[in-house]
């Protein structure tokens, strides 16, 4: 239809390939904040979102966890609605 390799790529290839894209990002997201038991094994050092936490609960209490807790519920929240706005509500045939 005359489109070059990178239209046809872009026009085709990733509309085609949006769904997968967005569930591997969804899916990288969620195992990147689950990474605790692996950070807490090989390296204490709080470097993470989800050791940050059990190492300020362990140490200073709940009340010390709320605000990040919050910040990652905030990302989390942020993540899945642009996700949502990108691929959008699938359509039956």
């Amino acid at each position: 239809m005359g489109y070059g390799p990178l239209e046809t790529v872009r026009l085709v290839s990733l509309s085609l390939a949006r769904n997968a894209i967005a569930a591997g990002i969804v899916l990288t997201f969620v195992r990147a904040i689950g990474e605790f038991g692996a950070t807490m094994m090989v390296a204490y050092n709080p470097r993470t979102m989800p050791t940050r936490i059990e190492v300020l609960r362990i140490s200073r209490g709940l009340e010390a966890i709320v605000p990040i807790a919050l910040a990652l519920l905030a990302i989390t929240i942020v993540v899945v609605v642009i996700v949502q706005l990108l691929v959008g509500v699938p359509r039956r045939h």
